[in-house]
């Protein structure tokens, strides 16, 4: 089994990315896609600490974790990973990836996982996401 982990899944995540799946793959309507977008658009956040607020400041990329959207379009988004992951299995939950590599021997089975951590470390940039070398 190796474990993926992403850099900042759900912080790094595109949103016109994330619309143009929602359009082109779910085949989602208009008038949902502008809701969606203005959900995600000149979102404001702020950090507290105590008593303490800083200033606002607009995000521009990531959809929030802790509303039941964010974690639903992410995995949306995300479930395209699957096409990559044909000749195997897998596990995924939100951003957390598992796949299971197979081999007759030693050599094949790292000969399998490296060609698939390549794929899917391709794809992850097709998509604006980055594969965190040092976590997998």
């Amino acid at each position: 089994m190796i474990y993926i982990d992403l850099r900042k899944g759900f912080d790094s995540l595109c949103h016109m990315a994330l619309l143009q799946t929602l359009m082109t793959v779910f085949k989602i309507n208009n008038q949902i896609i502008l809701l969606i977008f203005n959900y995600l658009t000149d979102r404001k956040y702020l950090i507290k600490i105590g008593k303490y607020i800083s200033k606002g400041f607009i995000v521009n990329r990531g959809i929030g974790q802790g509303f039941v959207l964010g974690p639903t379009l992410f995995i949306l988004y995300f479930n395209e990973v699957k096409n990559i992951l044909r000749d195997c299995s897998y596990s995924i939950f939100a951003d957390d990836l598992a796949i299971f590599v197979s081999g007759s021997n030693v050599q094949e089975l790292i000969a399998n996982a490296s060609i698939l951590l390549e794929q899917l470390d391709s794809w992850f940039k097709s998509k604006g996401l980055d594969m965190n070398h040092d976590k997998t």
